[in-house]
């Protein structure tokens, strides 16, 4: 086999690693699907080069792998990282703009009830971008037990009690007024939308570290820029 086998074999495993996150029996399985009689054995032959891959062997495996055959033909490793960096914050920009919309379809429900948004999303996008800085810092505040158990209780404890008082949530009804304790349930929603949007911005503030030294003429659209776009087109409607 050539060195441009190896090549294409290295570049695989990048896809493989880095963007679909898939082993080796996973991917041979897609192949299967597409009528290529692959197992592991080829998968890893063909990232260590030592079994050539072909053209439409390669076509039907990335098509499976969702990307084009322009990921694996890269002529160097340098092309191939910087590819995939790309990629990487591609997908993380897109996963933050998700998480968003969630965020600002949470808040709407406040504004319906006429109850205050307890937070901002600018202030969600602060705490994601020291939750970077600091890996270990400690952001948030723990929820407050909804019924009166005391915090100190363990979960086995818990459990182990004979009866619990039922959650006010449990007992919603179809077309029945939401409660005061019911309406605890918004802020429980956006506080998970909150934790998406703050884990979306780590994730993204990662790619974008790690894309940058292959990119330094190309600067991205931030974090904020994406919320923006966000407001921008719930606005829009």
């Amino acid at each position: 086999m050539g060195a441009y086998d190896e090549q294409i074999g290295r570049n695989l495993r990048r896809v493989r690693q880095e963007l679909v996150h898939l082993d080796e029996a996973a991917v041979a399985f897609r192949m299967r699907l597409r009528g290529w009689p692959w197992d592991e054995h080829v998968v890893a032959a063909v990232e260590d080069g030592s079994r050539s891959i072909l053209r439409d062997e390669a076509s039907d495996l990335m098509s499976a792998l969702g990307y084009s055959t322009a990921f694996i033909t890269m002529r160097t490793d340098a092309e191939s990282v910087a590819e995939i960096g790309d990629q990487l914050l591609v997908r993380a920009a897109a996963e933050l703009h998700e998480a968003a919309e969630h965020w600002f379809e949470d808040a709407a429900r406040f504004d319906l009830a006429g109850l205050p948004v307890p937070t901002t999303i600018e202030r969600v996008l602060v705490e994601g971008r020291e939750a970077f800085t600091d890996p270990d810092a400690v952001l948030g505040t723990p929820v407050p037990s909804p019924d009166g158990v005391p915090a100190s209780i363990t979960l086995a404890e818990w459990e182990d009690l004979p009866e619990r008082p039922p959650h006010p949530l449990d007992t919603i009804g179809i077309d029945v007024p939401w409660n005061d304790e019911q309406l605890l349930q918004y802020g429980h929603d956006l506080r998970e939308t909150s934790d998406a949007v703050g884990v979306a911005v780590v994730e993204w503030l990662r790619a974008a570290a790690a894309r940058a030294p292959h990119w330094p003429d190309d600067t991205p659209r931030s974090p904020e820029q994406i919320v923006e776009d966000v407001r921008a087109l719930r606005n829009a409607d």
